[in-house]
């Protein structure tokens, strides 16, 4: 089924993955949300919709913890038309990337821009995460060697029949952080069950800690664009000490290498998760804006 014209729209299928990935490679996105591997495995939670309004792709969102939103339209037709239709029926759009703002939004009155922190995606250089190099990666590469001295394992690449290993591993992430509310749990749960569902046809790649026979951590990533690799989910279990340093480095080395950046996507405002993503040093932000009308 084709993307209709607005004012219809579709709920997005897996079918739609050709139409997509199209799109991003014509208009090469480098935020997280714009990946058609993210899309498919949270359409459960955020709802989304898709249209085309004046040959642009736009895509609506309805989350159950925050107020509806489009996406930047994705094009470049009519494209302050297309704002104002996607703001008269939607309250904002958000996750706006600052080079939409750049060339659409700024210097043009009527729109108020506010900075979305949270969702700022943590971009770095492949080959630091790599190497670890120089005293500021002190910290990582002390525990990656004391996991790799107390925890004989292997790394091996993920594949479809691992989903129960994974979803068990998700368990024992989940024991450690009872602040977790129970949709987060749930929705963290579906995305990986959609993964492995449609590994293949998502074109993922993934790769897993393996300690006495069982898989203990694992990472799960997409292309992005064509420098840079996007980790949807990386998960541990926290009983093995080193162990979240030890697969972030192994993944990025056996399976990332052939890309220029990493993006680990967001941290969600979540003290504990921006402490370990700023830990690593990003080699830069990409900054997410909500537009609004005044």
């Amino acid at each position: 089924m084709s993307i209709p014209k607005y004012p219809k729209f579709k709920q997005l299928e897996l079918c739609d993955r050709k139409a997509l990935v199209e799109w991003f490679n014509q208009y090469p996105q480098t935020i997280c949300e714009m990946n058609f591997v993210n899309l498919y495995i949270w359409r459960h939670f955020d709802q989304y919709k898709l249209t085309i309004l004046n040959n642009n792709l736009c895509i609506h969102c309805t989350p159950p913890n925050e107020t509806a939103y489009c996406f930047a339209p994705i094009g470049n037709n009519k494209m302050n038309e297309t704002i104002k239709i996607c703001l008269e029926s939607s309250p904002r759009l958000s996750r706006v990337p600052d080079s939409f703002i750049d060339k659409h939004i700024k210097n043009i009155p009527g729109y108020k821009i506010d900075c979305n922190r949270n969702h700022f995606d943590y971009v770095y250089l492949t080959e630091e995460l790599n190497e670890l190099k120089g005293k500021k990666y002190d910290g990582k590469r002390n525990h990656i060697k004391k996991f790799k001295k107390k925890y004989p394992f292997s790394y091996r690449k993920l594949a479809k029949n691992d989903r129960i290993e994974c979803l068990q591993v998700l368990k024992s992430w989940e024991a450690k952080r009872k602040h977790l509310s129970n949709l987060a749990i749930k929705s963290q749960e579906d995305a990986i069950d959609q993964i492995f569902d449609k590994y293949n046809e998502l074109k993922v790649f993934g790769g897993a800690l393996i300690i006495n026979g069982k898989i203990e951590a694992f990472s799960l990533a997409s292309e992005l664009n064509t420098e840079t690799a996007d980790i949807h989910i990386e998960i541990a279990n926290p009983s093995f000490l080193g162990i979240f340093q030890t697969i972030n480095n192994e993944f990025v080395t056996n399976d990332l290498s052939k890309y220029k950046y990493v993006n680990r996507e967001q941290d969600l405002g979540l003290a504990g998760m921006r402490k370990a993503k700023s830990s690593y040093h990003p080699y830069r932000m990409e900054k997410k804006f909500d537009i609004i009308n005044t």
